[in-house]
């Protein structure tokens, strides 16, 4: 370590100089600031950030597999509901409006949830991460994405609920 009042980068090469002077087979590879290796330090692992994004990513690709499969089930067991509803003169739009809106309650919880969750969790989170989970736009982001993957997740169910058959609802046991 070299402290001086010049510019650090300047220095890089006398200082090289010295040290082969000194020790000619000691590496003197990577000379840097001491801000540049805090800038370096703060930014974490690539390694581990890649890591980490791909098990968020793999995390909202399962969120949306599971949030499908979930609402595809109760709008199964709802199909004799959905057919006295249709055939009592209810709208598609109002069955699709009927599916979204069960979906988005559930939503809102678990957004709820999770945003409680990071708060608490704030301090583990920024240590393996390297930044702070409270971040506004982070927790902003996240919240749409989730909104946006569940929204699409649910549009299929709610679209295939709108098209089912009064008739052949009411015929189901």
């Amino acid at each position: 370590m070299l402290r001086t009042a010049a510019n650090p980068a300047a220095l890089a090469s006398p200082l090289r100089t010295a040290v082969a002077q000194l020790d000619a087979e000691l590496p003197l590879a990577n000379v840097m600031s001491m801000s540049a290796l805090i800038d370096r330090q703060k930014g974490g692992n690539p390694f581990f950030v890649r890591v980490l994004a791909s098990f968020a990513f793999l995390a909202l690709i399962l969120a949306a597999t599971g949030l499908y499969s979930v609402v595809s089930y109760a709008v199964t067991q709802r199909t004799q509901e959905m057919g006295i509803r249709m055939s009592l003169g209810a709208q598609p739009s109002s069955i699709i409006r009927l599916v979204l809106t069960s979906t988005a309650t559930t939503l809102a919880a678990g957004l709820v949830v999770g945003f409680a969750l990071s708060l608490a969790l704030n301090r583990i989170m920024s240590s393996w991460a390297g930044g702070s989970s409270r971040d506004p736009i982070t927790l902003v982001v996240s919240a749409f994405l989730l909104t946006l993957v569940a929204t699409i997740a649910c549009l299929v169910p709610a679209y295939r609920a709108a098209g089912i058959d009064p008739m052949q609802a009411l015929r189901l046991e």
